[in-house]
């Protein structure tokens, strides 16, 4: 059995209580107070506030992922414990 290793973005806004924007390019722009999430939607690369990180987002028929540990941590976030199938997150 494979283990969940990324987060769909609409999980990431209502979890962590960002709001999202799609621009002319069809950009994904995730925002939370002064922090800015893009993914670029010709080569699914990842932004944060301007500067580019080296996780890409995953597209699965239209929907996008994001690897767990990286979301929890732009979102200032602490995973706290995972067991039988779950995942235990803190937020501030």
């Amino acid at each position: 059995m494979a283990a969940c290793r990324a987060v769909i973005v609409a999980f990431f806004l209502s979890i962590f209580g960002f709001s999202v924007e799609i621009d002319k390019s069809n950009d994904i722009i995730l925002k939370k107070d002064k922090t800015v999430i893009k993914i670029i939607h010709s080569n699914n690369k990842i932004h944060i506030d301007g500067k580019l990180t080296e996780v890409k987002a995953l597209k699965v028929d239209g929907s996008y992922y994001i690897p767990i540990r990286s979301a929890v941590k732009w979102a200032n976030g602490k995973i706290i414990s995972i067991d039988n199938k779950s995942l235990y997150i803190s937020t501030k």
